[in-house]
């Protein structure tokens, strides 16, 4: 589809609307997705390559969409596109990927068990951690920067209100 039309695409013109709504100076926004947001919010990462973006968290998703060219959309990046220089690019931005340590339930009922999303983990935890180990696998192969954080929670589950509070404090607090 024509990058116009794609749900990434209004996520700017968004911001923009309420930056001149609200009178505010603003230049940039941070973004937080968690589990089917957090899916949105890392492939808006991925795929759309000019934004306003700032500081962009991915929490708990039930599936990535990995850095793997051998592997078809959602799943992966086969046929999307994305080349060698496009791909340096993306490894280069900072994403934070912020697991919860306790996300570890194979048996969840809202968690995909298809064969190609059971190939990244057995659960949430697993497959946050598969797409960060592949995404770093390639910026070595391309030995190019690369600047994904991978944070874990401790003690929390699939619990979107305990992430997203401790996503506030670690990109707003003291830390």
């Amino acid at each position: 589809n024509d990058e116009a039309i794609w749900s990434y695409s209004l996520i700017d013109p968004v911001f923009d609307y309420v930056v001149k709504l609200t009178g505010s100076n603003q230049q940039t926004y941070d973004i937080f997705g968690h589990s089917a947001g957090s899916q949105f919010v890392h492939r808006f990462f991925l795929f759309k390559e000019k934004t306003k973006a700032n500081k962009i968290v991915t929490a708990n998703a039930g599936t990535y969409t990995a850095l793997d060219f051998d592997i078809e959309f959602p799943y992966g990046i086969k046929d999307m596109g994305i080349n060698n220089n496009r791909l340096k690019n993306i490894l280069v931005k900072e994403l934070i990927i912020q697991l919860g340590e306790e996300d570890i339930d194979p048996k969840d009922k809202y968690l995909t068990v298809t064969p190609a999303a059971m190939k990244q983990g057995r659960f949430r935890l697993e497959r946050g951690k598969y797409f960060y180990e592949v995404a770093k696998t390639q910026a070595e192969r391309l030995n190019t920067d690369f600047n994904w954080k991978i944070r874990t929670v401790p003690g929390v589950g699939h619990q979107n209100e305990k992430m997203a509070i401790d996503a506030a404090d670690y990109l707003y607090g003291n830390r």
